[in-house]
């Protein structure tokens, strides 16, 4: 059976062995948050030889199958833009669209389509409500770390999707937490409570139980995001895979199951809320 690959921003390697998939599949992956702008990444799925497939790295099997000249649209219903294709090594592959002439509002549905040589996909989402914090506990773990523990107001009426990211301030991309996909099933007494790991690995640090923790030398910001369902069970899934991998380009056989129709991926509408954070002393934050 071949082993058939693709990419997703977050430089991890996923490895499909089901029969539907062929080579060259068309892979999307994007998003579009409340009062920011679309950003996607397209490229072409791989097949691994069936004997040796160790002869290329996985940064140039990337290389290789990322696609600089397909055409992206993303639309609202009434207007449609194109996306502006340009290099960028933050993510794997080194490639992504984007634009400033949409923008996303809450409540608003947004669709992508990409268009490759006979390949085509598309995938609609819709921007939720934007999640807050509305405190933070900071508690030291180490004379040079602190934990982090974030509430989230939530009457728990209605089912809800998270997600929450870290970055070191000024970086430019926001990495998702470990276990960092969570809904409100667990909701008591209209508050979540989510312990935050932090997702940057640090040299300085070797000890191991320290080592979700956030340097009190460093300023972080913290990204909270809201989702729908269907974004919810894909990056779930990533969370799992990046659970039980732990490491980066590591392949996994499972197929993650997305929006994407005609190709493979997900487009992701989110509402978010970003925190910059001093992790100097112990202490409660809380926000109006």
């Amino acid at each position: 059976m071949k082993r058939i690959v693709y990419f997703i921003s977050l430089l991890f390697l996923f490895v499909s062995c089901q029969k539907e998939q062929t080579e060259d599949s068309l892979v999307v992956e994007g998003w579009i948050e409340a009062n920011g702008y679309p950003t996607v990444l397209i490229h072409k799925s791989y097949v691994f030889p069936e004997k040796d497939y160790s002869t290329q790295t996985f940064y140039d099997i990337a290389q290789d199958q990322l696609i600089a000249f397909g055409r992206v649209t993303v639309g609202n219903g009434t207007d449609e833009v194109v996306l502006t294709g340009r290099i960028d090594t933050t993510y794997m592959p080194p490639y992504l669209y984007n634009t400033i002439n949409i923008k996303g509002q809450v409540g608003q549905t947004y669709t992508v389509t990409a268009k490759y040589r006979d390949h085509y996909a598309t995938a609609t989402t819709t921007i939720p409500p934007v999640a807050r914090f509305d405190s933070m506990l900071i508690r030291t773990s180490s004379d040079k770390t602190k934990r982090l523990v974030g509430y989230i107001g939530d009457d728990g009426q209605e089912p809800r999707y998270y997600l929450v990211f870290a970055r070191k301030m000024r970086g430019k991309q926001f990495i998702m937490c470990n276990l960092g996909a969570f809904d409100n099933s667990k909701v008591q007494d209209g508050k979540i409570e989510i312990y935050i790991n932090n997702p940057l690995k640090d040299t300085r640090e070797e000890d191991f139980l320290h080592s979700e923790s956030f340097f009190t030398d460093s300023v972080y910001q913290i990204k909270l995001s809201r989702i729908d369902n269907e974004s919810y069970n894909y990056w779930k899934a990533f969370a799992l895979q990046d659970q039980t991998q732990g490491v980066l380009f590591v392949p996994v056989y499972k197929n993650i199951q997305g929006n994407v129709q005609g190709g493979i991926g997900n487009f992701t509408g989110m509402g978010s809320s970003v925190y910059t954070l001093h992790f100097t002393n112990d202490t409660v934050l809380t926000f109006p």
